[in-house]
């Protein structure tokens, strides 16, 4: 099981290093980079090849991932896998407010951003489809976090208290729950990111299952001075195109 395991974790560490080289590699560099046995990262890589996953010059002896691999997860960004209304919720908020808005979704201890509307200002919050925020800290964390029973957070606090280095105590968690159900959306200033401020609310829809959190982020400075007109914002764009914060199960 531990050899299947390896196996596993080395082919997305190749993976990772091709996306960070973009270029084509060969066995040896692949090795190195992994600190694995030349042998074992040939066997690994004629499994790939026969997979279609990756393909081998023979001239240069080196790998490249196969555009088929290339092809698997496109759909997963595709605008058109989005749910449309969100897509357009998130389009009106970004003219009104002109900083960045983006849709995140929980994956265990963190959320991972899966749809940007960029800010046009020279300065703005830059985010990335695929970055991940720690669920605890930020404003799109606890945003979702209010949408869990007390009971439900403190189960999920005790898991991740013990394999995390570093977690905001339980009772400053559910403090900041309690606000944002009042409030129907969370802020965070200088939390996450020096600088930097969000805020955030639960949609009361899912996508692939999922629930998303729409966020406004931008430079702290602006955020503040503008926090009452985006918080308004926020929930007025949401209401008008029928999308409303989720609360908490009964």
């Amino acid at each position: 099981m531990a050899s299947v395991s390896q196996s596993v974790s080395r082919c997305f560490e190749i993976f990772s290093l091709f996306s960070e080289r973009q270029t084509a590699l060969t066995a040896a560099e692949i090795a190195e980079y992994l600190g694995a046995p030349r042998s074992s990262v040939a066997a690994l890589l004629k499994e790939l090849v026969e997979l279609r996953m990756v393909s081998l010059n023979r001239r240069t002896l080196t790998y490249l991932p196969t555009l088929g691999f290339a092809n698997l997860g496109t759909w997963l960004a595709d605008p058109a896998h989005f749910p449309r209304h969100i897509g357009e919720l998130m389009e009106a908020l970004q003219r009104d407010c002109g900083e960045t808005v983006t849709a995140s979704w929980p994956l265990d201890k963190e959320m991972e951003i899966v749809r940007v509307e960029k800010s046009r200002q020279p300065i703005s919050f830059i985010a990335e489809i695929s970055q991940r925020l720690p669920l605890w800290d930020s404003a799109a964390g606890t945003a979702y976090l209010a949408s869990l029973s007390n009971a439900q957070i403190s189960a999920r606090w005790e898991k991740d208290s013990r394999r995390l280095p570093s977690i905001p105590a339980l009772s400053d968690v559910l403090e900041r729950c309690a606000q944002t159900r009042q409030d129907q959306l969370c802020v965070v200033h200088a939390g996450v990111f020096e600088g930097a401020s969000a805020i955030a609310a639960i949609a009361d829809c899912e996508h692939d299952g999922r629930p998303l959190v729409i966020s406004i982020a931008g430079p702290e400075g602006r955020m503040r001075a503008n926090e009452q007109r985006y918080r308004e914002m926020l929930l007025g764009v949401m209401a008008t195109f029928g999308v409303v914060p989720s609360g908490p199960p009964a």
